[in-house]
C-alpha cells in the first residue's frame, strides 16, 4: 500500500515538472534569458572540450558573450568519451537521463555505448557551431590573475612542446575528474621489465589483439566491469586482479524498440520518462547513501539486502561468494551496473585473484596476497606473492580523481598558488563545487564535491554552467572587473558539506577514490541529491551575494 502511494506521488511530481516545463516553453532551467550589455572586450576562456566545456560554450554563445574553448587533445574534442574506447565502454546511466535537457539524443539502446555517446557529443558540437570558438592542442600549464584578466600559458605538442599565451577576463576550468589515468607507481616504475604489452583502459590501442592470449586485467572498477565480459571469450586465459569486490546493480540493457523511438520524439513524453528516472535515482540516493553504518537507516539495510540476494543467486559456490561478495556497506564505494560480470569471472577460462599488483615480472605481473576464484574449483587459498603469467596486462586502475587541476599552476592577484594556499594539504573545496575563495573570476565545472555515483553528471554540469553564466552576467552588468565568493559563505558551505559527508555512507571506512588518501577527506563526491543541488546552487543561488569590485 505504502509502496503504491510512493510511486503515485513520484509520478505526480514528474507530471508537475513536465507541465511546468511545457508551460515555460521548455526553458525552465535557464535563469538568464538574454544579455544586452556591451562586454567591452571581456571574454571567457573555457579549458576542456568535454561535456562540461561544451555546455558552457553553448550557454555563453546563446547570450552573446565572447569565449574560446581550449582543448589539450591535438585533433579532437569529446573528453572522456573520446579517450575511453576499450571493448564494452559505455555509460552506467540510462540514455534518456544521460543527455542535456536542451539537446536530446537519438539512442539505439537503453544504456548508450561509447561510440553513440561520442556521436551525441559531436552532434552537439556541430549543431551549436562551436568549431570556430575552439582551439585544439592547447594544454593549460599556468594561469595568473592580475586583478582584471587571466594570463594563460598553454603548451602545444604539435609545435614541439612550445608555449603560447593568451588572456581573458574569466576562466572556466572544465577538465573534470575522469581525464587523467591513474597508474600505480610500483607498476609504472617496473613496466619496462615486462616483455609483453601493457595498456590502460583509457588509452586502448586500436590494434590490440587478445585472441588466444593470456590476459591480466588489474582492477575491478567501472571500466573492468564493462571490459571483462566483452573479452573473456577471446582470451586463452583471463585473470582479474581484484583489491576488493563491488556491489552490482543489474543492467537490463536492450535495443530501444520502434514504438519507444516514436514516442520519445514527443517532448512531454520524453521528459516524463527522463524526470521519472532522475527522481528514482534520487530516491535511491536518499534511501541508501546518506546514512553511515552503524547508524544507517532501515532503508539502507533493505536495499543492501536485495542487492546481496541478487548477487548470491549468480554465484556458483560459497567459496566464490567469499571473494566476489563485498564485505563493506552498500554505497561506500561506487555501485556498478552489470548483468554480465559475475558470469564472466566464473567462466572456465577466467580466474579472479584477490590481492594487490606490486610490480611487473619479465613474463607477467607480481601479485601479493593471492586468492583464486573459478567456477567450481577449490575456492580460496592463500600465498604471499606470486607471478601471474601474461602476454598482455590491462590496467583498469581508474583516474587521478583527488588531485584537482593537476599539472596546472593557478595564481590569484596576490600571487597565491591555489594548491599551496586555499587547497594546501589536499583540502580541496569550492562553493557549490564552482567558486574558490580568494580566486576571483575562476569557475570550476565538475570540481570538488560534485561527483555523483547515483545519477547523471550531465544534469549536474548543466546546473554548474547555469551558476557560472549567471555570475558572469551579473559581473558584466555591474561593469565590475572581478567577482569572488565571500569567504564567510565559502567556509560555511564547506563546513556543511563536510558535516553531511561525515555522516554519509561514503565515509564508512572503505578505501575508495572518493576519499583523499592524504587527508581522509571526501573530496570528490557530493552530499546533495540532484534536485537538492539544483535547489542550492541554481534556483536558490543569488549571484548578488558574491563580492564584485
Amino acid at each position: 500500500m505504502y509502496f503504491l502511494l510512493a510511486v503515485g506521488a513520484l509520478w505526480m511530481v514528474v507530471v508537475v515538472v513536465v507541465v511546468w516545463r511545457v508551460y515555460k516553453g521548455f526553458d525552465l532551467l535557464s535563469k538568464r534569458k538574454g544579455f544586452s550589455r556591451d562586454q567591452q572586450g571581456r571574454s571567457v576562456a573555457i579549458i576542456g572540450a568535454g561535456f562540461g566545456g561544451l555546455c558552457a560554450g553553448i550557454k555563453l554563445k546563446k547570450l552573446g558573450i565572447p569565449f574560446v574553448i581550449y582543448e589539450r587533445h591535438p585533433t579532437a574534442v569529446g573528453g572522456t568519451w573520446r579517450d575511453n574506447t576499450y571493448p564494452g565502454s559505455g555509460c552506467d546511466v540510462a540514455s534518456l537521463q544521460y543527455e542535456f535537457s536542451f539537446f536530446r539524443g537519438t539512442w539505439s539502446r537503453l544504456w548508450a555505448r561509447q561510440s553513440e555517446i561520442l556521436d551525441y557529443t559531436m552532434h552537439l558540437y556541430n549543431t551549436f557551431q562551436l568549431g570556430p570558438h575552439t582551439t585544439l592542442d592547447a594544454c593549460l600549464t599556468r594561469a595568473s590573475f592580475d586583478g582584471k584578466r587571466w594570463s594563460l600559458t598553454f603548451r602545444r605538442e604539435s609545435d614541439g612542446g612550445q608555449f603560447v599565451t593568451d588572456d581573458h577576463s574569466f576562466l572556466i576550468i572544465a577538465t573534470g575528474q575522469l581525464s587523467d589515468p591513474q597508474i600505480p607507481a610500483v607498476l609504472e616504475q617496473s613496466a619496462t621489465v615486462f616483455r609483453g604489452k601493457v595498456c590502460h583502459t583509457a588509452r586502448w590501442p586500436r590494434d590490440l589483439d587478445l585472441v588466444g592470449k593470456d590476459v591480466v586485467v588489474v582492477g575491478t572498477g567501472a571500466s573492468a566491469i564493462q571490459l571483462v565480459p566483452e573479452i573473456v571469450d577471446r582470451c586463452r586465459k583471463l585473470t582479474v586482479v581484484q583489491s576488493s569486490p563491488n556491489w552490482l546493480f543489474g543492467k537490463q540493457d536492450r535495443q530501444v524498440g520502434a514504438v519507444e523511438r516514436f514516442l520519445y520524439q514527443f517532448s512531454p513524453i520524453r521528459m516524463l520518462y527522463r524526470y521519472y528516472g532522475l527522481l528514482q535515482l534520487d530516491l535511491l540516493f536518499a534511501a541508501s547513501m546518506r546514512q553511515q553504518v552503524p547508524s544507517r537507516s532501515w532503508t539502507h539495510g533493505m536495499v543492501e539486502g536485495q542487492f546481496r540476494k541478487s548477487m548470491v543467486s549468480q554465484m556458483e559456490s560459497p567459496a566464490n561468494q567469499e571473494v566476489l561478495l563485498p564485505q563493506y556497506p552498500f554505497g561506500c564505494k561506487r555501485v556498478l551496473l552489470s548483468s554480465e560480470w559475475l558470469a564472466a569471472v566464473q567462466a572456465p577460462n577466467a580466474t579472479v585473484v584477490e590481492g594487490k599488483a606490486v610490480g611487473f615480472a619479465p613474463d607477467g605481473i607480481r601479485v601479493a596476497k593471492r586468492r583464486n576464484v573459478r567456477g567450481n574449483d577449490e575456492g580460496v587459498r592463500a600465498a604471499d606473492c606470486e607471478d601471474i603469467p601474461a602476454d598482455i596486462v590491462v590496467l583498469a586502475t581508474g583516474f587521478r580523481t583527488t588531485a584537482f587541476l593537476r599539472g596546472m599552476e593557478v595564481y590569484n592577484r596576490d600571487g597565491e598558488e591555489i594548491h599551496t594556499s586555499v587547497w594546501a594539504d589536499g583540502a580541496y573545496a569550492a562553493y557549490c563545487g564552482i567558486h574558490v575563495k580568494r580566486f576571483p573570476n575562476l569557475f570550476l565545472l565538475y570540481g570538488p564535491n560534485t561527483n555523483v555515483n547515483h545519477t547523471s553528471i550531465l544534469s549536474f554540469l548543466e546546473a554548474q554552467t547555469e551558476n557560472c553564466v549567471d555570475t558572469i552576467c551579473e559581473c558584466l552588468e555591474r561593469g565590475a572587473d572581478l567577482v569572488v565568493v565571500p569567504e564567510s559563505l565559502y567556509d560555511a558551505q564547506d563546513a556543511a558539506v563536510q558535516q553531511g559527508l561525515q555522516k554519509s555512507i561514503f565515509n564508512a571506512g572503505c578505501q575508495s577514490w572518493y576519499v583523499s588518501k592524504e587527508t581522509g577527506r571526501v573530496v570528490t563526491n557530493t552530499p546533495w541529491s540532484l534536485f537538492g543541488y539544483w535547489m542550492e546552487c541554481v534556483w536558490n543561488y543569488d549571484s548578488r551575494r558574491m563580492h564584485y569590485h
